[in-house]
């Protein structure tokens, strides 16, 4: 019974995780092309951009890529 339970919170760890990738993927997607728009950069440059900031600032990409898209549906 307990090789079971293991089995299956190792399962729902690995679902939590692969979620948590795909959220933190769509949000660089839109990071990438708000900044595309805002700074007039192609997708690579934006790309760039976005992996710079979190050296600077010691942040995960994932991390700047969501204050980018909050800080742009917020504003009116």
């Amino acid at each position: 019974m307990a090789a079971q339970a293991a089995a299956e919170l190792t399962a729902a760890r690995a679902e939590l995780h692969l979620r948590s990738e795909l959220a933190s993927r769509d949000a660089i997607g839109q990071a990438k092309g708000l900044l595309m728009q805002r700074c007039g950069v192609d997708a690579a440059r934006a790309f760039v951009m976005l992996q710079t900031l979190p050296q600077d600032l010691n942040v995960a990409v994932a991390r700047i890529a969501e204050r980018i898209v909050e800080d742009h549906t917020a504003s009116p």
